[in-house]
């Protein structure tokens, strides 16, 4: 009897209950990405402590970031495996938020107009349904006070193509799927048919011209698009041997480009800011 497919849903889930720990060592091993992404999220935020919704917030980087600087935060996931890392990461780093397993899609536990900021640092790129997506970004902007800031993340479908060419060139060969995720941005994993392909997840793989004009159909005012990685995008690497200083350094020359217009295609991930009109 054959195998019932997996939904994207399930896919997703089983990944990151499979390895808790991926999204928290990840970030870890791309400092750029977490400290540019958290620079701007402080930067737009006004005068706190405020009530921030952190959905999809995974391990809880973020989470325990903005906890340390005062704010209420609230963390939701999918994964009950990485509720339970964020439960102890937040632990160790002596901070308390509160924690509910669920799904962007579904915001149901919050009344409206109950955050003053709500994060999407990672629901928007795995939900692979158009309808989905639009739901998840309708029910943040539910929770949002007027006034209300949006921080949602994106994968760019451009660095992912330049990626697969890197580790794995021979998926060219499944023209057909190939195609289809250029078309679509969808990403159904294929590492069956391609096992060089280290790959992700189900995923949708957004092209930058496509980000803004989806959030502001949702009622949000863009503030900003940013490229999360600067001009760092694939050599976050060769920064591992200088010192924390130079490290430093070049991160603060990372932040003073990372709005360039010219760098957004070369992003790996954008980062969207907008605001709930009153």
């Amino acid at each position: 009897m054959p195998r019932k497919k997996k939904t994207p849903d399930q896919l997703v889930r089983e990944s990151y209950d499979e390895n808790p720990d991926k999204e928290w060592d990840r970030l870890a091993q791309h400092p750029t990405e977490f400290e540019i992404t958290r620079r701007i999220i402080v930067a737009h935020l006004p005068q706190g402590p405020l009530d921030i919704l952190d959905v999809g917030g995974g391990p809880g980087r973020y989470a325990i970031s903005l906890a340390r600087d005062g704010h209420r935060v609230t963390l939701l996931d999918i994964s009950w495996s990485v509720m339970r890392l964020a439960e102890r990461k937040a632990l160790e780093a002596g901070v308390r938020f509160e924690m509910i397993c669920g799904d962007a899609r579904n915001l149901s536990p919050f009344p409206d107009r109950s955050f003053d900021a709500v994060l999407l640092l990672g629901p928007l790129y795995h939900i692979v349904d158009p309808e989905g997506r639009k739901q998840a970004i309708s029910e943040a902007r539910r929770v949002l006070r007027p006034g209300g800031l949006v921080f949602a993340a994106f994968i760019n479908l451009l660095s992912v193509v330049k990626a697969m060419a890197m580790s794995s060139p021979g998926l060219i060969r499944l023209r057909e799927e190939f195609e289809k995720m250029l078309e679509t941005g969808t990403y159904i994993p294929l590492e069956a048919k391609e096992p060089g392909w280290s790959g992700f997840t189900a995923a949708w793989f957004a092209h930058p011209r496509e980000i803004n004009p989806l959030m502001e159909s949702a009622g949000f005012s863009t503030l900003e698009l940013v490229n999360c990685e600067g001009f760092l995008t694939l050599v976050e690497e060769k920064l591992a041997g200088l010192s924390p200083q130079e490290q430093d350094a070049w991160l603060e020359l990372n932040h003073r480009f990372c709005r360039d217009p010219w760098l957004l295609g070369s992003a790996e991930h954008l980062l969207y800011v907008g605001k709930l009109s009153r």
